[in-house]
């Protein structure tokens, strides 16, 4: 046992009033007095000898008090063996005696204060730092003492405080609860007993946390004295805190991207298990088409289904199948353990560097659902004390393995649903009704049963174009950029021929070859390239043959070319497949932020969304309460969801912008947005597997969109779309106003520029009236992918 003031919480706290508190044996004095005249005798033994023994020490040496404390050593392990069990090693107890009102341990067992000079973290400060920063946990017990005791209001604040343990690097060791008991504390108030609105602390006291804050405003705690002694005790709560952090993983199992989800169970296992060097691996058994799938995201860190896999191909092709259809488990290595495993499974793991293993199979509802692996490729063993912590959460782990393949099959039908078929998640209700609808009328024999047709009336279509600029005009570019580079290289073989042979064939293909490289100046660009394309696949080819075999130099030039042309094709060194890079770097950033947008529209209102692959990227997005019946519609979603279609517009600009040091070919993009006038009427089209308008009035709306990509400013030659800028197609003046309102928000948060232009576009073929706003991206705005 020690006996010195040391402080528990060693951060500066926000807010600890300043409280006038004394160290002192009269509660714990009449605690004992009344078990004394109240207990029959045989229960009143202990408290008459400790009550005696206590006054003895008070006679010789005064009051308890900070000054005297070495005094009342032999009081303070009294009541250490009359407060905790005498059964108790005090070598391992975490207990000690504090302070009044403040967290200041006066007394203590040994591992108490070994405890408090490791690396502690008070949790429930970390957790609620951003609701109530101001009002420490020890400053809530001490409120909610006051309000039972004088004001008679139940005391529901909970009596301990949570840390974490941290070992020298930061990763948590484990979890402890610090449970203060009040009992022997006194509290006497300063004067007239401070009155309390209670029509304001009952508007309070049933809310959140933050009624603290609130509380403090209402009830000064500094009219209050106390004096006495808590009783402080640490206990070890790490299994209950690990399976509670599961737990809640397994509850938002949905959020979680795979690999950060294994990263942080892997944490929580090793504080459970109370090691830090080992490898921890939960395979979730899932299965495909009837068979087990046992090349997933859920491998890569395991033994089993990972690395002895590529060992067992060879040796034994159909271990793992035989493995999952008789499970058992497998030990290796095991420290006053368990025998270890068959030789062929022990030999393999030994040829990876394993260590130390453990391999046990998971059971939920009597089936199996999962492998649980505990490793170690350190010099780190493994021991028999690693099986009852793994006993505590085996049966969580069940549940969580079987969850997990639950939630990839989820996935996975996602992934097939929204990748590789035509139906999305927004409208995959209306074809399972109307296909329900088709077998009823099979079944009940309806003459001539067929599948309705599929529509959706009165949506809102929002209409997004992001364009390469002069795409076409580029990559003609790149195109003569090669064939005049395999021109140059041909001229050069020539010239090396003819030097060797000069003979009339040589000449005759040289000029030919010449008249080829002059084709893209003087007939259009499509058949020069035809006529290009054939000179080389044809002409060069027979030019070949004849030539060839004339002399052993000659065939060596030949051979040298082809190995070079052959190489360039391979590492794909020419113009026109820069051109294509870039031009999927480009596509694939844009279609990143659009996949954003389609996240965003269906998190909020489950909508239609469609992606078209040009040179760029056209969408459409249809939205309303025909494709969404479940789900209340508000008009001012519309209003949301063209905010963000502007936002990614932006983003997609700016990203483009920054992107280009990095292309091999620069390109811009334009961005347009088409604001239609009204809601229009969709269709499902079967034989293209997509929606299209339905209705003659609707296509317009068709029309339009295929029109507006090349339109001009009216009395001008300036195209509407232009690198950097955004343009807005729209109509009506009541739209221009909720524009300008749009972009006057995203203008003040620097993602556009300022001023706005509007302008009036050139009349086309069946449209008139088109106005058009366009602004200017900010490329300095430092958003990121």
């Amino acid at each position: 046992m020690q006996s010195y003031l040391k402080d528990i919480h060693r951060e500066e706290a926000g807010y600890w009033p300043v409280l006038k508190e004394e160290l002192s044996c009269e509660p714990f004095f009449n605690y004992l007095d009344n078990i004394v005249q109240t207990s029959d005798p045989h229960k009143r033994l202990l408290p008459e000898f400790a009550l005696k023994r206590i006054r003895e020490v008070e006679h010789k040496h005064g009051k308890l008090s900070l000054d005297n404390m070495a005094a009342y050593d032999e009081v303070f392990h009294l009541i250490y063996n009359l407060t905790v069990s005498l059964m108790a090693n005090n070598q391992d107890t975490l207990w000690g005696i504090g302070l009044p009102a403040s967290k200041t341990v006066a007394y203590g067992t040994d591992a108490l204060y070994s405890f408090l000079d490791r690396n502690l973290e008070e949790e429930d400060r970390l957790e609620t730092a951003f609701i109530v920063p101001e009002i420490d946990p020890q400053i809530r017990h001490l409120y909610a003492l006051v309000l039972q005791r004088f004001y008679g209001f139940p005391n529901t604040e909970k009596d301990k405080i949570l840390y974490t343990l941290k070992n020298e690097d930061g990763t948590v060791n484990g979890y402890y609860d610090l449970v203060t008991d009040y009992t022997f504390v006194d509290i006497q108030v300063k004067g007239d007993l401070p009155p309390i609105d209670y029509t304001q602390l009952k508007e309070q006291r049933n809310a959140s946390s933050t009624d603290w804050s609130q509380l403090s405003k209402v009830l000064d705690i500094t009219k209050f004295e106390f004096s006495g002694f808590t009783l402080l005790t640490f206990h070890n709560v790490t299994e209950e805190r690990v399976t509670q952090h599961i737990k809640s993983m397994m509850t938002n199992l949905s959020l979680y991207e795979t690999n950060h989800y294994f990263q942080k169970l892997d944490r929580f296992i090793k504080v459970l298990l109370g090691v830090s060097d080992i490898h921890f691996s939960l395979f979730p058994l899932f299965h495909l088409n009837g068979s087990p799938v046992v090349n997933s995201d859920f491998t890569h860190k395991s033994v089993l289904f990972g690395k002895l896999q590529n060992i067992f191909r060879e040796e034994s092709p159909n271990f793992i199948y035989e493995y999952l259809h008789s499970p058992f488990s497998i030990v290796y290595n095991l420290v006053d353990g368990m025998i270890d495993s068959e030789s062929m499974l022990t030999n393999a793991l030994q040829r990876i560097g394993i260590n130390s293993y453990l391999g046990l199979p998971l059971y939920y509802n009597n089936t199996l659902s999962g492998v649980l692996e505990i490793y170690s490729t350190s010099g780190k063993m493994l021991d028999k004390s690693i099986l009852p912590r793994l006993r505590h959460i085996a049966t969580l782990l069940s549940q969580l393995s079987f969850d997990l393949s639950l939630e990839f099959k989820n996935r996975l039908d996602k992934v097939i649903t929204e990748q590789f078929t035509a139906l999305q998640p927004a409208v995959q209700w209306k074809f399972n009704q109307v296909a329900a609808k088709y077998l009823g009328d099979l079944a009940a024999n309806v003459p001539n049963s067929k599948i309705q047709d599929i529509y959706f009336r009165d949506v809102y279509p929002l209409y997004g174009a992001i364009d390469v600029r002069d795409s076409s005009v580029l990559r003609s570019k790149a195109v003569q950029r090669d064939f005049n580079l395999q021109h140059q290289q041909l001229e050069e073989l020539l010239l090396k021929i003819q030097n060797i042979d000069d003979s009339p064939v040589v000449s005759t293909f040289m000029d030919k070859m010449r008249q080829s490289g002059k084709l893209f100046s003087i007939m259009p660009f499509d058949e020069a390239l035809l006529k290009i394309v054939e000179f080389f696949r044809k002409d060069l080819n027979q030019f070949f043959e004849e030539v060839r075999h004339h002399s052993a130099e000659t065939d060596a030039l030949i051979s040298s070319y082809e190995n070079q042309i052959s190489c360039n094709e391979i590492h794909n060194d020419c113009f026109q497949n820069e051109f294509e890079i870039s031009l999927q770097q480009l596509n694939a950033v844009i279609s990143q932020e659009l996949d954003v947008l389609n996240a965003f529209v269906q998190g909020n209102y489950p909508s239609y969304f469609e992606k078209f692959r040009t040179d760029g990227i056209e969408y459409d997005i249809f939205v309303g309460e025909s494709i969404t019946p479940l789900q209340p519609f508000d008009p001012n979603i519309i209003r949301i969801f063209r905010l963000q279609q502007l936002i990614t517009m932006a983003r997609v600009g700016i990203l483009v912008h920054h992107m280009q040091p990095q292309l091999k070919i620069p390109l811009q993009t334009t961005q347009l947005i088409f604001v239609n006038p009204s809601n229009i009427d969709i269709s499902f089209r079967s034989d293209e597997r997509r929606f299209d308008v339905e209705g003659s009035y609707n296509i317009r709306y068709q029309i339009i969109k295929k029109r507006i990509d090349k339109i001009r400013i009216r009395h001008s030659l300036e195209r509407l779309t232009q690198p950097d800028k955004i343009a807005i197609v729209y109509f009506s003046q009541e739209m221009a106003s909720e524009l300008r309102e749009s972009i006057q928000s995203l203008q003040a948060t620097h993602l556009l520029l300022p001023g706005i232009e509007e302008l009036d576009l050139e009349e086309v073929q069946g449209v008139e009236g088109l106005r058009a706003m366009r602004v200017s991206i900010n490329p300095d705005n430092p958003v990121k992918k």
